[in-house]
C-alpha cells in the first residue's frame, strides 16, 4: 500500500497570503515539477489553478495560491494539509485554529475572477470539478510537467 506524499503548513503571523513556500524536505516527493503550472484541489472537489515557483533555493505556490486563500476565508492559525496526487495536483484539507476540519470549504467555488483569468494547460476552466471517473483519469494527463533536475 503506497501512501501519498503530504506536507502540513501552519498560518502564522507575518505569512503572506501572496505565496506558500514548500519545505524543503518535501522537494524529493516533487523532484521531477519544474516552475510552472499546478492545481490545488480543494475540499469541495474543484480545482485551483496556481503557479509552482522555483528560484533561489526556495519552492512555493504563487499566482492561484491568493485566490485560493481568499475563497476559502484562510485565517491565521489555520493548518493546511498538502497530499500531492501526483501529474501536478495537490489536495489541501483546511482545518480551524481548534484542530477541527472546515466543513465550511467543502462547498467553496473559485470566484468568477480566477475562473475568468486562471486557465492553463487545456483544462476548461478553474471550476471544473475533480472526480474519479475515467475521463477524469485520461485528462489528468494534461497537468503532467516533464522531469527536470532533481532537488537534493
Amino acid at each position: 500500500m503506497s501512501t501519498k506524499p503530504q506536507f502540513v503548513k501552519v498560518l502564522l503571523p507575518g505569512v503572506t497570503s501572496q505565496h506558500l513556500g514548500i519545505p524543503p524536505a518535501f522537494w524529493k516527493h516533487i523532484s521531477g515539477l519544474s516552475s510552472g503550472n499546478v492545481s490545488l484541489l480543494g475540499p469541495s472537489g474543484r480545482i485551483w489553478p496556481a503557479n509552482l515557483v522555483i528560484k533561489e533555493g526556495h519552492m512555493y505556490f504563487e499566482n492561484g495560491w491568493q485566490e485560493f486563500v481568499r475563497d476559502h476565508s484562510i485565517k491565521c492559525g489555520e493548518v493546511l494539509l498538502f497530499k500531492y496526487d501526483g501529474n501536478s495536483c495537490f489536495r489541501v484539507l483546511v482545518f480551524d485554529a481548534s484542530s477541527c476540519e472546515r466543513k465550511d470549504c467543502h462547498s467553496v467555488k473559485p470566484c468568477r475572477e480566477a475562473v475568468r483569468s486562471k486557465t492553463f494547460r487545456g483544462a476548461k476552466s478553474a471550476r471544473q470539478t475533480v472526480t474519479s471517473s475515467p475521463a477524469f483519469q485520461e485528462s489528468s494527463q494534461v497537468y503532467q510537467i516533464p522531469k527536470r533536475k532533481q532537488f537534493e
